[in-house]
């Protein structure tokens, strides 16, 4: 799943970041209805100044990251090309100040070495955030934003390019996951830390090839009808949750129990 944005209005924000300093990583998935202007993918702002960011985004059918810290911009521009219609995996990886390097789908990296050291107080997808009102936004969909505290290497980022979800990827240092389904308002972080506030009315749209696994704790709800065949009852209704462990006791120096809870109905009935 994903949320479609209308270009003009509709972006997700919040006014925390889980890391403001290098070293970090962020991006998502992107699928762009034209490749005209600038159109920002994610980034990092400021609340109190305009002139201050990290903005992953594309300029036509490029993809860079825009640095500023209050003087003239830097761009780090992907040697790849995007397309119209595509989904395209989207990466910046902030090693430090003076060190960073674009991923486009996983590959055709670049990294510039401008000295930029921004003061960041948001974040935001689909849209540059800033102290003023959102500018460069997205006309398509936008789907699994992430941002770590961390530099991944190349390999990890052509991991999440293929596909495997953030959670699987340097979990320790995931500290924002946001799916973006396109069912919750705020947008569900899920790392539990910091949910994103819909601007505008994105709508739901379909995803990019991804991943589903989400864990036990954090996993997307089944209609009913999906895992009743039909024709199942009327009063079939509600979702499923598949179940998980609840607890492991530990005795003595190892664990005596391992107690289990089935997966059920979590609202309805069938």
């Amino acid at each position: 799943m994903a949320r479609q944005f209308d270009g003009s209005s509709d972006y997700l924000y919040t006014s925390t970041i889980p890391d403001a300093a290098p070293p970090m990583t962020f991006g998502g998935w992107a699928r762009l209805d034209n490749t005209s202007g600038v159109q920002t993918v994610m980034v990092m702002g400021s609340g109190s100044a305009n002139n201050h960011f990290e903005r992953l985004q594309t300029s036509g059918t490029a993809l860079r990251i825009r640095s500023s810290a209050g003087s003239t911009g830097t761009n780090t521009t992907s040697s790849g090309t995007v397309s119209a219609s595509t989904w395209h995996h989207c990466t910046a990886v902030i090693t430090s100040t003076s060190s960073r390097t674009v991923y486009l789908d996983g590959a055709n990296a670049v990294t510039a070495t401008a000295t930029r050291a921004p003061t960041l107080t948001l974040m935001g997808l689909a849209a540059s955030v800033r102290s003023s009102s959102p500018i460069q936004h997205l006309d398509g969909r936008v789907s699994h934003g992430f941002f770590y505290d961390a530099a991944l290497t190349a390999d990890e980022v052509a991991a999440l390019a293929l596909g495997a979800s953030p959670l699987l990827v340097r979990r320790g240092n995931l500290q924002g996951f946001w799916p973006v389904w396109g069912i919750d308002s705020p947008e569900t972080d899920y790392t539990g830390t910091t949910a994103m506030t819909v601007g505008g009315s994105p709508t739901t749209a379909l995803g990019p090839p991804v991943s589903q696994y989400y864990g036990a704790a954090a996993s997307l709800p089944i209609p009913v009808e999906n895992i009743v065949s039909a024709p199942y009852s009327v009063a079939a209704s509600g979702s499923w949750q598949p179940g998980g462990i609840l607890a492991q006791p530990w005795q003595g120096g190892g664990s005596v129990a391992q107690d289990y809870q089935a997966g059920g109905v979590t609202s309805g009935s069938f």
